[in-house]
């Protein structure tokens, strides 16, 4: 005898089916994630406070930048989201709703541009040193493992002192990417995706990039997108910088792991106007032209 399947059996194996599977489809793998949090002080003072989400895969990065409008960021709250598969970055400026579109063809022209200039900006100073009997000054960044290790929260890590040429000017302890639950592969490959698309760019600064900066040391993922190893292995879990003007920096590492992003971390916010970097710069050379007085 034949067994009637009945409307509710039949009913309740379609709601099983659609438990089970859906999640699956619509749930996308987690990524890499970081968050930092920035604070910049004057004496007691907090002139600057902001956090910073990193969303992270080995062909897509996207921050996510939170500032305190007590104490801003001067430079704005601007994001970055790079699409390895099409080589873009994306700079996103929230306060005008626009997004730069920079392309790799876009850096190479830039690089042909500022090549000659950067080069002879370089041989000037060299040869200004050179006549005022000058010796070269060293302003590289160094970390320098002291040995002593120390307990941030529920990590450990491994205190370096860092200098500016002769100069101690803070600290910094570092923890391993296996620690912070961070996949080294796929930070590896995210900067080598990074710096295909910036090398022309990059390799207009021949003592490193990581020596341009005069106020911040570089983080080692500086040192990637040059395609050349850090000086450690790892992230800052702390870092405490003095600047010449008296003005200290905090940087906190406060989660790292992977976590679950939603679809539109790695969109362009909708209703945000997308500008080529042409329209950009002629927009800037508009805005410094003087303004004609009227007739």
């Amino acid at each position: 005898m034949k067994r009637k399947i009945t409307p509710s059996v039949v009913g309740l194996g379609f709601i099983l089916a659609f438990v089970l599977t859906v999640p699956s489809i619509q749930a996308a793998p987690p990524v890499q994630y970081m968050k930092s949090r920035i604070t910049v002080k004057r004496g007691d003072k907090v002139v600057e406070v902001r956090e910073v989400e990193f969303y992270f895969t080995g062909n897509a990065l996207r921050t996510l930048t939170k500032c305190n409008q007590q104490a801003p960021n001067p430079q704005g709250c601007v994001d970055l989201f790079y699409n390895g598969a099409q080589q873009v970055v994306n700079v996103i400026d929230h306060s005008k709703k626009m997004v730069m579109k920079i392309t790799k063809n876009d850096l190479d022209q830039l690089a042909k541009t500022m090549g000659p200039f950067i080069k002879q900006m370089i041989e000037m100073q060299k040869k200004q040193r050179q006549q005022a009997g000058q010796k070269p000054v060293d302003t590289s960044w160094k970390f320098i493992k002291t040995g002593k290790t120390q307990k941030i929260g529920s990590y450990s890590c491994t205190l370096y002192e860092i200098k500016r040429g002769p100069q101690a000017v803070g600290q910094q302890c570092i923890a391993s990417y296996n620690a912070l639950g961070i996949d080294e592969t796929v930070v590896n490959q995210l900067f080598k995706s990074l710096a295909t698309m910036m090398e022309s760019f990059t390799s207009l600064f021949p003592e490193g990039m990581e020596n341009a900066s005069d106020q911040e040391p570089p983080t080692p993922w500086v040192y990637l997108l040059q395609g050349r190893q850090p000086p450690y292995q790892g992230m800052p879990l702390q870092q405490t910088v003095r600047s010449a003007d008296g003005k200290v920096t905090v940087v906190q590492l406060v989660d790292a792991g992977s976590k679950q992003a939603a679809p539109s971390v790695f969109e362009i916010p909708p209703g945000y106007k997308v500008t080529t970097i042409q329209e950009a710069f002629r927009a800037l050379g508009g805005a410094m032209q003087p303004k004609k007085p009227n007739q």
